[in-house]
């Protein structure tokens, strides 16, 4: 699903970037690598179907990737929403996630 904010570069840098009333997901893609937290940082996200849907089907998956300090609040239904195949590891990082049905769906594959 792509977010109001999609990252497919694992590159790019977001930051301190505020999203509001998304229909579906505020951010989406397949993280940073581990380890490098300044490239995500200081994002929020409000009023969505998901703060930050995982998503690396759309190009290779990280080996390690990472969710970094994130808030996400008044969430219809996940921080995070993440389907893992093909990732080794994933770190979710300094996640801050209220008013959320949940806070982390993980789907191991």
């Amino acid at each position: 699903m792509i977010g109001a904010v999609h990252v497919e570069s694992a590159s790019a840098k977001v930051l301190d970037v505020v999203v509001a009333g998304s229909e579906r997901s505020g951010f989406s893609g397949k993280g940073v690598p581990c380890g490098d937290a300044l490239r995500f940082q200081g994002n929020e996200v409000s009023a969505s179907l998901a703060g930050y849907w995982y998503d690396q089907t759309l190009s290779p998956p990280l080996k390690c990737a990472a969710i970094t300090n994130l808030t996400a609040w008044k969430i219809y239904e996940y921080g995070v929403y993440a389907e893992t195949q093909g990732v080794e590891e994933l770190q979710i990082v300094g996640l801050r996630s209220a008013d959320a049905r949940a806070g982390v769906l993980t789907i191991l594959g």
